[in-house]
């Protein structure tokens, strides 16, 4: 018969398992916010081999300009309790700074004293230089509109107005807003505005 001491070890032993196995970098601290563990994603990742190595040497992989708000989050959470989900540059052993979303979750007992910290830490990169992508072509969309004499407009899938340039705001005087679509509607004759409604 296992006795306690082999009961905790297979169930460490299956918790590192499944750490590993996941396609994230998790790690877990104590309650004081000094790490205990991080699995296999982030040894591969920041390119360590010892636990005290890779200890020491993971705030300076963040970017410059994410680390002051890290530490910030990072001591805010500590001092609360709370969660935290943040998105911050992380250096790869090519020295590349890559996009992650990190998400930390606080165990506690049930007088709501923490036991542990456990954290995620997710590769967003792709996902955020589409947004960053989309949102330079939404501005490319806007300049070029707003810097000709056409009135242009857009609506989305459900016929719900999204966008007027600046030349139709000058020529009728109206802004977007909720009711711009009835009021441009208003104000276009009544046989156009037959005719249109009948196409």
């Amino acid at each position: 018969m296992a006795d306690a001491g082999d009961e905790i070890k297979h169930s460490e032993e299956k918790f590192r398992f499944l750490a590993d196995a996941i396609p994230h970098k998790m790690w877990t601290s104590g309650p004081d916010g000094h790490a205990t563990y991080y699995n296999k994603g982030w040894y591969d990742y920041a390119g360590a081999t010892e636990f005290e190595e890779l200890r020491a040497r993971i705030w300076s992989i963040i970017h410059p300009d994410d680390l002051d708000r890290a530490t910030a989050d990072w001591k805010r959470t500590i001092q609360t309790g709370e969660d935290l989900e943040t998105e911050q540059r992380l250096m790869n052993l090519e020295g590349e700074y890559i996009w992650h979303l990190s998400r930390v979750y606080a165990h506690k007992d049930e007088n709501g004293k923490v036991l542990m910290w456990v954290g995620t830490t997710t590769n967003i990169h792709e996902q955020k230089k589409a947004l960053e992508a989309l949102k330079a072509s939404e501005e490319h969309f806007k300049a070029l509109a707003n810097n000709n004499s056409l009135i242009i407009w857009r609506v989305n899938d459900q016929g719900v107005l999204t966008y007027v340039n600046d030349t139709w705001t000058t020529f009728s005087g109206l802004g977007m807003s909720p009711q711009l679509l009835q009021q441009t509607l208003a104000a276009v004759h009544p046989t156009i505005c037959k005719a249109l409604w009948q196409n």
